[in-house]
């Protein structure tokens, strides 16, 4: 078979496009999660990717008082083989006394805190970097602080954004997905 070197630069481009793993999401996403004291909000976005980062900003603009609930946002991926797995980072009013929250990363057997006083309403919102590898790594950066684990043959069913007892403001929400193997 004769092929022009056009032609061929064309079966290439064909073949490299039908392979492009990655799904790269062009639109932004906000999420103003207001919620009176000792309720919450939520909202979430369904994945099917192999690999996954979420990224954008978070900002705490009030901290509401409650006897029984604490201040919380929280930035997950659920799935697994239950589909209610979670894994990810929250911010929480630990010690109960609405001054500043901590980070925290959910993550196989429990949790990790890797931010402390990280978060006080007013102040500039915080960058924050979920990633979720193929190999089932994820790593998560709120503001600088990182931390990361591994999850194993996690895979993500839902990507999560919540508060409660709060407002805070999600902005500069990017999901870019990278899809699983057929």
């Amino acid at each position: 078979m004769n092929v022009s070197p056009l032609g061929t630069s064309a079966m290439l481009l064909a073949v490299l496009t039908m392979c492009a793993p990655v799904h790269a999401d062009e639109r932004t996403y906000s999420f103003n999660c207001d919620t009176p004291p000792g309720h919450f909000s939520s909202w979430t976005m369904s994945t099917n990717a192999a690999a996954l980062v979420v990224s954008g900003t978070i900002r705490l603009d009030e901290i509401r008082v409650d006897k029984k609930w604490s201040v919380v946002a929280d930035v997950f991926l659920r799935g697994g083989d239950d589909g209610k797995t979670t894994y990810g980072f929250r911010a929480y009013d630990v010690d109960r006394q609405q001054r500043s929250l901590h980070l925290e990363l959910l993550k196989p057997g429990g949790h990790l805190d890797f931010g402390t006083d990280s978060m006080k309403p007013g102040m500039r919102p915080f960058p924050f970097r979920l990633e979720l590898t193929a190999s089932g790594a994820l790593s998560v950066d709120v503001g600088g602080a990182k931390q990361t684990t591994e999850l194993g043959n996690f895979k993500a069913k839902k990507i999560y954004f919540g508060c409660s007892t709060g407002d805070f403001s999600f902005e500069d929400i990017r999901i870019d997905e990278t899809s699983r193997a057929p």
